[in-house]
């Protein structure tokens, strides 16, 4: 908070315009901090319709959740109740158990989270212009500040990167986010040995009948998947990779006992 009293500081309370990009996590909690410490003005826009929403839950470690608690008690307190905790993580290699305690993590729904985070914002007076694409500065109102939060492949911060000159790492791991209604209990490490090669999944519980499934391996074992082929197609958002998810599925049926 003391760092965006900052921001505001060389600024007027009661005059400060902000402009934010991207109606995410990161960007609805920057609108209602900022309107927290005096901002006149929030308004963030956002491309998607209130509730459109890509993936499933989310994880938050302690650490994270302390901070959250003393930026915004009031979004804390209603996001805690929606949590899955669990303080210890599995591996399971080969038959065998491996369990690790002493871990602090929480999860809740992508979309619960957005939901949460979007009613306080709206309720502190911050305004959320949903559908509304930015594909450039100038279709921004004049604004005191101006955020650029609409993701990793941000169209605005390409068009400023002579500005920003940023510093990005592209990697190399394939993966595909899935969600399953088989419940898992912690944190899950899997493994599946197949003749293309070596896949693994971590999973992890974001409510009471559902759990994020992401798969990962190497490009070289997902080429030799016959995995590549597939990802040419032009999909939709949210649009799901139908062969990709069949395989996931037959690769890890063991851990999933009949559950999609």
């Amino acid at each position: 908070m003391d760092s965006l009293r900052e921001v505001a500081s060389p600024y007027k309370s009661s005059s400060l315009s902000v402009s934010i990009v991207g109606g995410g996590p990161s960007g609805l909690l920057l609108g209602i901090l900022l309107h927290r410490v005096g901002a006149a003005q929030v308004t963030i826009y956002e491309r998607n319709a209130p509730n459109d929403t890509f993936g499933f839950g989310v994880v938050f470690s302690d650490e994270t959740l302390t901070n959250l608690r003393s930026a915004d008690p009031q979004v804390f307190e209603q996001i805690e109740k929606e949590f899955v905790h669990w303080p210890t993580m599995d591996v399971v290699h080969r038959g065998r158990l491996l369990r690790s305690g002493g871990h602090g993590f929480a999860a809740l729904s992508r979309k619960r989270l957005l939901n949460l985070l979007a009613a306080r914002a709206i309720e502190l007076g911050v305004k959320i212009n949903y559908q509304t694409e930015v594909t450039s500065i100038k279709d921004l109102p004049a604004s005191d500040l101006i955020v650029i939060g609409d993701g990793v492949n941000s169209s605005l911060r390409n068009q400023l990167a002579d500005k920003f000159v940023p510093s990005i790492r592209r990697g190399e791991a394939k993966y595909i986010w899935f969600g399953t209604a088989k419940r898992f209990d912690q944190f899950t490490f899997l493994f599946a040995e197949t003749q293309w090669g070596l896949f693994q999944a971590h999973v992890y519980p974001f409510s009471d009948t559902q759990a994020t499934f992401i798969v990962e391996t190497s490009p070289e074992v997902w080429r030799n998947a016959g995995l590549e082929k597939d990802a040419t197609k032009n999909m939709k958002p949210g649009e799901t990779d139908q062969n990709a998810l069949q395989f996931c599925q037959n690769i890890f049926s063991e851990s999933l006992t009949g559950n999609n």
